[in-house]
């Protein structure tokens, strides 16, 4: 395997790679972390990143980005380690010059410093992962001492040089370090966020001399958006007038961060008079729909009352983990187990199925409910052989909200939205039973999905604003539509792809599409206002190859089609990433490759108005 031939320069990533994603989702072998303040991490994993950060590779940007989650999430995260490890072993062998290579520029006194309360901490621990992570501690530790620069206070160069033998096994402990020290490091999470937050508390004269109790005489909170201050103080537990101390108060803002429902709790708090009164500075977290995907005994509705009952505040929403969002499941438990339904449910956050963001979905683990057939309140549908072709693909599968909903969005909405029918609405699906209503479901259920069309729209017209690069009569002619016509929803929708398309042709790999709707109700027409950010012209810089030998890597070179310096075409791109999957000899023609996957990623610099393309064969 050649080394690794990557740039020191490295945005963060955003997202898991499907690879990743899969093993996380596949393993039942987790850890859970304690709620932790965000506060306290960041300092400490920013310095332990900035030793990995410049490797580009997707597996590293995949585990910086895991950590990244557990401090943005404020609530308990399952971290299915096996897995995930074993998927890391098999697949890193490219990083291993890349982190011996950036870790010999590191700040010695800074890496000590960083390291050895580590050390400590995973001393007390066992287990073959906290063991592998405090021996590769202590080895850095050993070699930093031996070989600081008294006038630099740098690691001297060579520091970590070895053969490819020991690199295998310094990159290997190197990654399984950088994954498993955030979660070792959580188990003094807490007191440190207790120092830091008392530490951040102004106090008077008199508190900083005693540690007794007072009358507590007031609570308000500060930064609130959807909850209202009662709820905090409920969320809290702290009673008024009772006596509290330090610790009473401490303990109430842990709570607060552990429901979920805050990224950041801080408070401070005053005594006068042998009273004390406390504030709490809150962020709320991020919220997001909550999806019930297999309880066919209840509507939504009913469901999301059960959860209002325990969760007063919930509007059809909930954090994205913590306490609260357990609080939830154990209501719809409560609701099944009041109707002698002896199932389980459980809650994920996944991505929305039919739309942005994610969902918080509940599902339950139980009886085997299939889909005995799909009946439509629109009678034309029950003639369409489009849709009679489709339904076997649905019918006889497992129950679930989440099969019709992806049916309902790929195969029945755009076959409403191609007619004008742009506000058409498609269920929720219902299940219709006859007999006795007391009787358990049978295991084969008939799905009811009512339809709503609403009117025909035609296409009115469309306005533009911030494009340069293309015209106005280029941007409407992509359109395709004229006043008066029916307007095609599909044929709108492809319409924007095909504008990012041509953008990202001309090399304006940042530009941003964004048509806000304007719907005339009287007159059933439509019209746009589409907001056009260009952003800058991306020029090609150099191509970062890692999985293949020299000779393939010659041959690519000389294939690739974009010179440096010219403007990237990124559809060029795409249909080169294509060949590489799917027709490898079109580019190395007779040379011999063994690879399965290509990964690839585009490393831009918008200051400079550079690209470059990495790729890596698996």
């Amino acid at each position: 395997m050649p080394p690794s031939r990557l740039s020191p320069s490295t945005p963060p990533p955003q997202r898991l790679c499907s690879p990743c994603a899969s093993a996380l989702a596949s393993s039942s072998f987790n850890f859970e972390l304690s709620t932790l303040n965000r506060s306290v991490l960041t300092p400490f994993f920013s310095s332990l990143c900035a030793l990995f950060s410049r490797t580009a590779t997707p597996y590293l940007l995949c585990l910086q980005s895991l950590p990244h989650s557990f401090l943005s999430n404020g609530g308990v995260v399952p971290f299915p380690a096996k897995s995930l490890t074993s998927y890391l072993k098999v697949n890193l062998s490219p990083l291993a010059a890349t982190l011996t290579s950036h870790l010999t520029t590191v700040d010695s006194k800074r890496l000590t410093e960083t390291l050895t309360p580590l050390d400590a901490t995973l001393t007390k621990n066992e287990g073959d992962c906290l063991s592998l992570c405090r021996r590769q501690i202590q080895k850095w530790l050993r070699k930093v001492a031996a070989t600081r620069s008294a006038t630099t206070g740098k690691c001297a160069p060579g520091l970590f040089s070895a053969r490819m033998n020991f690199m295998w096994r310094f990159q290997r402990n190197c990654l399984l370090v950088c994954l498993g020290v955030p979660l070792l490091f959580a188990a003094q999470a807490d007191a440190l966020s207790a120092q830091q937050t008392g530490s951040n508390s102004p106090q008077t004269g008199s508190q900083a001399q005693q540690a007794g109790t007072a009358a507590l005489h007031e609570i308000h909170a500060d930064g609130l958006k959807t909850l209202t201050e009662a709820q905090v103080i409920t969320l809290s537990q702290l009673q008024i007038p009772s006596q509290v101390g330090k610790a009473d108060l401490q303990a109430a803002a842990d709570r607060l961060l552990q429901t979920g429902l805050f990224a950041n709790v801080n408070y401070n708090y005053v005594t006068k008079s042998g009273e004390v009164s406390v504030t709490f500075r809150l962020e709320e977290a991020r919220r997001v729909p909550v999806y019930f995907d297999n309880i066919p005994w209840f509507a939504d509705s009913e469901l999301l009352d059960a959860i209002k009952k325990k969760l007063p505040f919930c509007d059809g929403t909930l954090p994205e983990a913590g306490a609260v969002v357990d609080q939830a499941t154990e209501a719809v438990n409560q609701l099944l187990l009041s109707h002698e339904l002896n199932v389980t449910t459980e809650h994920q956050l996944i991505a929305n199925p039919i739309g942005e963001g994610d969902v918080q979905e509940f599902h339950i683990q139980g009886p085997s409910l299939k889909i005995a057939s799909i009946e439509f309140s629109d009678p034309a549908l029950a003639s369409s052989h489009v849709v009679q072709q489709e339904l076997p693909n649905v019918q006889g599968k497992p129950y679930s909200r989440m099969t019709i909903d992806l049916f309902l969005a790929e195969q029945i909405r755009p076959q409403y939205l191609q007619q004008g029918y742009l506000r058409v609405k498609l269920g929720p699906p219902e299940i219709h039973l006859t007999g006795n209503p007391n009787r358990p479901l049978p295991e084969q259920l008939p799905v009811f999905i009512p339809i709503a069309t609403g009117p025909i729209y035609h296409w009115k017209d469309v306005q533009w604003s911030g494009n340069n690069v293309l015209s106005t009569i280029t941007l409407t002619n992509d359109i395709g539509l004229k006043p008066g016509e029916v307007a095609n929803g599909m044929q709108i929708e492809s319409a924007w792809d095909r504008i990012r398309e041509d953008y990202g042709h001309r090399g304006y790999l940042d530009a941003k599409v964004d048509p806000v709707a304007s719907y005339d109700d009287q007159a059933h027409t439509i019209s746009y206002n589409v907001a056009i950010s260009e952003g800058p012209q991306y020029k090609f810089r150099t191509m970062v190859l890692t999985g293949i030998s020299l000779t393939d890597e010659r041959r690519l070179l000389e294939v690739w089609p974009i010179k440096p310096g010219e403007a990237f075409d990124k559809t060029v791109y795409e249909d080169f990433l294509i060949k590489l999957q799917s027709h490898p000899a079109q580019i190395f023609g007779d040379l011999p490759v063994h690879y399965e996957t290509v990964g690839h990623w585009l490393r831009t610099d918008a200051e400079k108005q550079i690209v470059d393309v990495l790729l890596d064969f698996k």
